[in-house]
Order: structure tokens, then sequence, then C-alpha cells
């Protein structure tokens, strides 16, 4: 009787839709392993029940309801607590999960109802957080017990950072992350985003610091340097290391080698930016027609003695992001473009010819010689809510050309207007497309080479996690660099060591 009572509790866990009365935060933290831990629940269907996740490895029915609701308010049996080392000199953690005939009950936004108890001292070696949240915390020192300086420091979501205020010059931070996340801190800047002609290259103008989780201290953030932009990004419970330069790539992993052959040992980066100079004719490529539209304006040229150019930056201006710090990359390109243009559609196939219908107005400007101009944008790169990858672009789009001389006032005062303004208008509507498409391709390309569904895109600093399961219970977990957590530590994980990437004034080009 006790053997079906188990399974038929193990069957009904797999269906959860209400929540928990308590805890209401999808964790509870107890001084120690005799602390009563409080359950509780209302108006459940049928019978009640709580469960622990044991040291032997299976899930345990700890406390059983008949029927209305229960209310616990017990120590825990020992076989529950995990602890790492065994002696609990290190705290100790727990995995919970309540329910009913009708399924488990949820606990915010924690995978299958489950829950997590934690002694005060506990330190995470495995999983996502398991009590709390992701953030950046004050060095307390010997006496210092006035909070009053404090800065408050929000706490980061698994997917999207969010701006912070910045601590005082001098102040001293901790991270206070997890093994499945890692932190970035950096800064960019683009002195040269409006230079028609490319900058020599010079110091750097952007550094970013990428680290690891380190459950054994730890790094301190902050001193008189403090950088502009402080993140924590989720990276799965399993992901692929997609770098924008190969050189980043992660060492001695199945998956680096596996892309490697895809692509021919180059980044993501490197493959748009071959991509966008290979498109400097009409041509299949493999970011389809990714600068195109420019060659539908008969007298705009690429210019094939600069190469494009690839950043990134953070920013808050991306559509939909809602104000929140969002990843970007950028894109930059060099051009030369005068007034002689056609407004001609010579073609099915030159579906890019539809922006120039804004042209039309430049025709009796007079001849306005070919001059040198630049095209920089930049947006975030995600999946689709149809799963397809997608390039969601920035508002801000910069388009700089080399004025005319005095003699030439048409030119200056109406051509180059006109010209930005149509520049910008085409790039927000079939360049965010092109974009999209040939960010699709990529992700259609490893999705069938590689055989897998990609749940999420998290660009860092130096590439992008195709991220391939959310949690341990994802049906894709073991497929990628997965890491290990309370229930699963029979995985050998392939992490990404600490890392510095610098851009330059010109950022990542290809000659």
């Amino acid at each position: 009787m006790k053997r079906v009572l188990a399974l038929t509790l193990a069957a009904l866990a797999l269906m959860g839709c209400r929540e928990l009365t308590h805890p209401t935060q999808g964790f509870i933290v107890v001084p120690n392993i005799s602390w009563p831990v409080r359950v509780t629940t209302t108006d459940l269907e049928g019978a009640g029940w709580l469960k622990a996740f044991t040291t032997e490895g299976t899930w345990e029915v700890i406390h059983l309801q008949p029927s209305g609701s229960f209310s616990f308010n017990e120590a825990l049996p020992l076989n529950a607590w995990h602890c790492d080392p065994i002696d609990g000199s290190e705290g100790c953690v727990a995995i919970l999960q309540a329910g009913d005939e009708q399924g488990y009950l949820t606990a915010t936004n924690r995978y299958y109802g489950k829950f997590h108890v934690c002694t005060e001292d506990y330190v995470q070696k495995f999983g996502r957080k398991h009590c709390g949240v992701r953030a950046l915390e004050r060095f307390r020192f010997f006496g210092d017990d006035d909070a009053s300086d404090e800065v408050p420091l929000p706490r980061y979501g698994s997917k999207i950072p969010l701006e912070h205020e910045y601590p005082t010059p001098g102040g001293l931070y901790s991270w206070h992350g997890d093994p499945w996340s890692r932190f970035v801190t950096g800064s960019a800047s683009f002195p040269d985003i409006d230079s028609w002609h490319p900058p020599a290259e010079g110091e750097p103008t952007s550094t970013w610091y990428e680290r690891p989780y380190d459950p054994d201290g730890g790094f301190p953030i902050g001193g008189s340097s403090y950088p502009t932009v402080n993140m924590s990004y989720d990276i799965g419970a399993c992901s692929i290391f997609f770098p924008w330069e190969w050189d980043d790539r992660l060492q001695s992993s199945f998956w680096t080698a596996a892309i490697g052959v895809q692509t021919g040992n180059r980044g993501f980066a490197e493959i748009f930016l071959d991509g966008i100079i290979e498109s400097a004719e009409p041509q299949s490529t493999l970011v389809r027609d990714a600068f195109l539209y420019m060659d539908a304006l008969g007298n705009v040229f690429p210019r094939t003695d600069v190469s494009p150019e690839f950043h990134f930056k953070v920013a808050n201006d991306a559509w939909g992001s809602n104000g929140e710090l969002e990843p970007q990359i950028c894109l930059k390109n060099y051009f030369t473009a005068s007034n002689s243009i056609s407004s001609e559609i010579d073609g099915w196939y030159r579906w890019d010819q539809g922006i120039l219908g804004g042209f039309t107005s430049l025709f009796n400007i007079g001849s306005c010689k070919h001059h040198p101009f630049s095209v920089m944008y930049c947006g975030a790169i995600d999946l689709s809510p149809q799963g397809r990858g997608r390039f969601r672009i920035s508002p801000n789009v910069h388009v700089s050309m080399e004025g005319y001389s005095v003699f030439k006032p048409t030119c200056n005062n109406q051509f180059i207007p006109a010209f930005k303004d149509a520049m910008k208008n085409g790039i927000r509507t079939v360049g965010q497309q092109n974009l999209s498409d040939g960010i699709e391709d990529l992700v259609d390309g490893l999705r069938g080479d590689l055989g897998i569904t990609i749940r999420r895109l998290q660009a860092t600093p130096t590439g992008v996690y195709i991220i391939t399961a959310e949690s341990i219970e994802d049906v894709q977990y073991g497929i990628g660099n997965c890491l290990p957590d309370i229930e699963r530590q029979d995985v050998d994980a392939a992490i990404q060591p600490a890392l510095t990437k610098e851009f330059t004034t010109r950022g990542i080009t290809r000659f």
C-alpha cells in the first residue's frame, strides 16, 4: 500500500498550477538543521503532501494530510539535509515540494514547484540560486554597524540584468551569485561613432570583465574607478558557448569543436562580418543580403578597402526592454554615396529597393558627387515567441556623411539630411529584418546540424550562450555544457574561466 501511494504521489507531482501559502519567495532560511521549517497550504484538492529530496537520491513523503490544508512546522528529517562537506561546516540545504491530488503547488518561478530550505551559513556550490537572489552586497567591516551609507542594489533577474545606483567611490561590494550565472562588469564608449572614415586603431575604448561564480570567496568589486555597468547573467542548466571571436572559445569542449566544424573555426561576429563583406554585391551568403538594401541605391557603394566593424555594448534603449539594461551587438560599415539615384525597381528579387521612394525628392538637387559615409546601429539578439532568431534594433541609428564644399549648399542642406533620414528609415525596417534573417540562419544551422532545440540566447561581451536547458528537469538536460545541481551531481561541467575582453575604436574587424 505504501509503495502504491508513493507511485501515485510521484505521478501527481507532474502537474501544478496553484501557489503555496508559505513560503511565497521560493525559499526558506533557518538558523540550523534543528530549526522547525514552516510550510503552509490552503484549499487543497484531496490529500495534501510534502516531500523532500533525500541524501539517498530519492523523493520521500515527510508529511501527509488527508484533506483541506496543512501547516507543517517541524524540523526536517536528517536525510533531507544536503551538506557539503558532510560535517555541515559550510551549511546545509534541503529541497522540498508540496502538493495534493491535483499536482504540485508552485513556489514563485521555481521549476516543478520545488523550493529550498537553507541554513544561514549555507555556501552554494551547485545550481541556480537556492536561497535568496543574485545581488551585489556591501562589504561590512568590523565595527561597521551604520547602514546609512549603503547603496541599495536591485536583485538581478534570471535573464535580463537591471541597472543599479552606483556605489560611492571607495566602497567595496561582493557578488552573491550562483554557479549557473556569470558576473560581467565594464564599460563601453564610441568616441568615433560619427566618423565617416574608419578611425585609427588606438587604446581600448571598451573593456569588459567576465567572471564565473566562486563559492570559495569570490572577489571584491568597487574602488575609485568603479565601472559603469554591472550585470549578472543566467547561462541556464545547459548551454553551448558561441564566441564572437574564435580565440575566446570555451576550450576543451565537445560542443566547441562541433561548432568549429560547422563554422570553419570562426566566431559569431566573424561569420557576420564575412557575410557583410560577401554581400557587397548581390549574392546568396550565410547571412543572406545582410547589407543588400545599400546596393539598392544605385549610387551607394560599399567600400572594399575597409572592413565593417562589430562592437558590444549594454544599453537601455532597445525596443521592448522596458528601461532595463540589455546587452546589444553593434555593426558599423563604410560606404560612398551620391544623389544619382534610380527609383525604378528592376526585378522582383530586388525587394530591398522598396525603400527608395523617399529619394524621389532628391533628383532635382543637382550633382552631388560621391562622398564617404558610415552607418552604425545596435540591437539585441534573442528568440521570438515562435522560437526564431531575431535582431531587435535600437531606435538610435547613426548615419554620418562627409560634408560638401560651401559651393554646394544644396548638397549640404538638402541632399545630406534627406539621405540620412532615408537611410535610417531603411535600416530600421529592412535592415532589422535582414539581420533577423541572418541570426535565424545561424540559429537554424545550429538547430539542424547539432540536433538541438534552443531555449534562449544570452549575449555577453565575449559571445553568446545558446541555452539548451533551463533546468535539470528539461528534456534536453545533458545536451550542451551542463552544470550540476544537488539532484544531478554526476555532471562533468565545462566552465568558461574568467575573461577580459577589450574592444578598440574599430571593434572586431576582418581585415
